[in-house]
């Protein structure tokens, strides 16, 4: 987190180590996190979900640019900085499952929160994928602040996998709902 140096990304400042624990200095995001306002507010207008969007694009595409792939984008690791605030600022955190990379190198762990994961990245039968897994999160994030609900509503995981790598585009039955 100290590389990363974007606005739109939480920001560390220090942090100090006891012998029971670390205590971190980082920005302060009064908002809470974006998936409350998803569940408060059930979808967006899209100007707003535009500019929510714009940001979390700028920093995964600064994040990107800096070899660093975060793998578990969703609501809950998006923060805002002020909800009371008609502009809804964000700050992108959780970076337990990002990863450095050299370009053109491939990812092969499989991690991340199962809904937001992207194909490749759930496939057995294929054996990496690269930084674009973040694209699809992006996507589902999309979804969900457009639509107010998940853009696959399986019961369980198994199902939920399956659903995820059986989608095929604009003739799959999701987009019947």
């Amino acid at each position: 987190m100290y590389k990363l140096k974007h606005p739109s990304i939480l920001k560390m400042y220090h942090y100090f180590e006891d012998p029971k624990r670390y205590l971190l200095v980082q920005d302060i995001c009064s908002g809470g996190e974006l998936y409350d306002l998803v569940r408060k507010e059930k979808k967006f207008e899209v100007k707003e979900a535009a500019f929510i969007l714009k940001q979390l694009l700028s920093a995964v595409v600064y994040m990107h640019s800096e070899n660093i792939v975060h793998r578990d984008l969703k609501p809950e690791n998006i923060l805002l900085e002020d909800a009371s605030s008609p502009i809804l600022e964000i700050k992108l955190i959780d970076f337990g499952t990002a990863k450095s990379y050299s370009p053109g190198e491939k990812l092969t762990e499989r991690v991340g929160t199962i809904a937001y994961m992207a194909p490749e990245v759930l496939d057995d039968a294929i054996d990496s994928y690269t930084d674009k897994c973040d694209v699809w999160s992006i996507g589902c994030i999309a979804y969900i602040l457009l639509c107010g609900e998940m853009p696959f509503k399986e019961q369980n995981q198994k199902e939920l996998r399956h659903r995820i790598l059986s989608f095929n585009g604009l003739d799959d039955d999701i987009w019947e709902t």
